[in-house]
């Protein structure tokens, strides 16, 4: 899925922003979310992030999950206020843990990463 941000973009045919996400057995995996720099403060990553969870109910997915940065302010406390809570490596489903590999394999410093989700039945 993947789709542009709130329209009135300052340059016509310039996408605010995008996310790519997609259903994994019954979590809908947001794998990215990016909004332009014009756009920041403007509500267009809300406005992404509710499409995104939107489509994942749609879909019949019981949660909406990411890997993401613990601690930088537009990141998983960004996510906490969309209901995403983070997740214990125990209770990892096996598309976060393939992605938390994946990220361990890119040199990522997974001390400062997590993964979170959020119930979408709720």
């Amino acid at each position: 899925m993947s789709t542009p941000a709130a329209p009135g973009s300052p340059r016509t045919g310039h996408a605010g922003g995008f996310v790519v996400a997609g259903p994994r057995g019954d979590q809908f995996i947001i794998f990215q979310i990016s909004v332009a720099l014009e756009h920041q403060g403007t509500g267009a990553g809300g406005v992404l992030m509710h499409t995104a969870l939107e489509a994942g109910r749609r879909l019949g997915c019981r949660q909406a999950a990411l890997t993401t940065f613990r601690d930088i302010a537009w990141n998983a406390p960004w996510y906490r206020r969309f209901g995403f809570e983070i997740v214990e490596e125990a209770d990892l489903s096996p598309a976060l843990a393939h992605l938390r590999d994946k990220e361990a394999a890119l040199g990522f410093d997974m001390s400062q990463r997590c993964a979170m989700t959020v119930d979408l039945r709720a």
